[in-house]
């Protein structure tokens, strides 16, 4: 059986091509941070059988290029800051954000919480090459 995988992002033509691309595991797709803590709350993230790769977006809500003002609750740091809190057992963290300077307060949260993390950005929204990194995992 393939990987559990967590999903977070808020954009319609990512969530399809993501889902298009990754043939292997089971995949929760939520659109908001709290979509995605209430998930990661429920069993069975207790369990054993937990998730094993979270996918972490930034901007939400259409946030990206400077559409809005960044919204400080619902975004891809609020999960990081959640995880960091808590230290649940998780595997691997890959966050796809393309706002970098988003996705490396992330990575640092994350590493210094002493989680697995890595910033792939997909490029055109192909996501290929970080499911071929989560598979070699």
């Amino acid at each position: 059986m393939g990987k559990k995988i967590l999903f977070l992002d808020d954009r319609d033509i990512r969530v399809m091509r993501f889902t298009e691309q990754c043939r292997t595991g089971k995949i929760t797709v939520v659109r908001s941070a709290m979509a995605a803590i209430k998930t990661l709350l429920a069993p069975p993230f207790y369990a054993d059988d937990a998730y094993d790769v979270i996918f972490l977006d930034h901007d939400l809500n259409d946030q990206r290029h400077g559409d809005q003002a960044p919204d400080r609750i619902n975004n891809g740091l609020a999960v990081a800051l959640f995880l960091a809190a808590w230290e649940a057992p998780t595997g691997r963290i890959i966050i796809h954000s393309t706002n970098d300077v988003a996705a490396k307060e992330m990575l640092a949260l994350l590493l210094s919480a002493g989680y697995q993390a890595v910033h792939m950005k997909p490029e055109h929204d192909d996501f290929s090459p970080l499911i071929h990194y989560m598979e070699s995992l």
